[in-house]
């Protein structure tokens, strides 16, 4: 049995778990597979993850950012950027972010990115 873990249409990638040797060895000769390599074997936590936001209280992270960022919200909090944006004012001012992507083709002339190219919201591309 092959189970589905997580599919990335950025990536053009699939990510499985099974047990089935056979299986996984069959999949190099799909006619739809480039590639199998293997990830890791499972998750590791630590005993004890340190507080980075000590004066956030983790009792505010929950349903009331699942209500705010919805379905981003899996994402934003892997990130913790609901304990930065609260650190911010919930507005983010005086924050700087770096953004490391080639996604973003014609950010430097496109006209949807004028207003942030405008008030030098654009650094470096």
């Amino acid at each position: 049995e092959i189970e589905l873990v997580n599919r990335s249409r950025w990536m053009n990638a699939v990510t499985i778990r099974t047990t089935d040797t056979l299986a996984l060895d069959s999949l190099p000769q799909a006619p739809f597979v480039a590639e199998v390599r293997r990830v890791d074997d499972g998750v590791r936590v630590p005993e004890r993850i340190p507080d980075k936001f000590p004066g956030v209280s983790k009792s505010e992270i929950g349903t009331h950012y699942q209500e705010i960022y919805g379905a981003s919200y899996r994402q934003v909090s892997m990130m913790n950027l609901h304990l930065l944006h609260q650190l911010a004012g919930g507005r983010g001012e005086g924050m700087l972010i770096g953004v490391l992507d080639s996604g973003f083709d014609g950010v430097d002339s496109a006209d949807l990115f004028t207003p942030l190219r405008q008030r030098a919201g654009i650094r470096w591309t």
